[in-house]
């Protein structure tokens, strides 16, 4: 017989030291103002504005838009937008963006573009959220 849980609240979370939880929220904290201050910075001497920050800052959320109409439980994301929201949550993406733009071969844009979207997950980090299971819920 198979059980399937759709309410998290009936299992325990893993226990994690409230000590641990701060330095690690403490350092994505960190990472995120620094992050932020090279978007400005780049921003700046590049003529480009507040908006190539803004946009990419929140862009990686729009991928909740694929879960519109789905029905799921407070907490947990539908699980059909799950895909496109753990591929835009991860590093990996900016991070390749910042070396391309990095190197010359594509505009300043593209590197404010990369360093506010890892802004965008280095807050989320900060706040404690994180990839989300194939259910729909955050991983543990």
């Amino acid at each position: 017989m198979t059980t399937t849980l759709t309410d998290r609240s009936a299992t325990t979370p893993p226990v994690q030291s409230p000590i641990v939880r701060h330095r690690h929220r403490a350092t994505w904290l960190a990472i995120t103002a620094g992050l932020l201050a090279v978007a400005i910075v780049e921003s700046a001497q590049n003529h480009l504005g507040p908006w190539p920050i803004l946009a990419f800052i929140m862009a990686p959320d729009l991928s909740f838009l694929a879960g519109l109409g789905a029905t799921a439980a407070k907490g947990q994301l539908p699980p059909r937008a799950v895909p496109i929201y753990n591929l835009v949550h991860r590093p990996w993406i900016p991070l390749a963006l910042i070396a391309v733009a990095s190197s010359g071969a594509i505009g300043a844009f593209w590197l404010v573009a990369g360093v506010s979207w890892l802004t965008h997950i280095a807050m989320d980090r900060t706040a404690g959220y994180r990839l989300r299971a194939k259910d729909g819920w955050q991983r543990d």
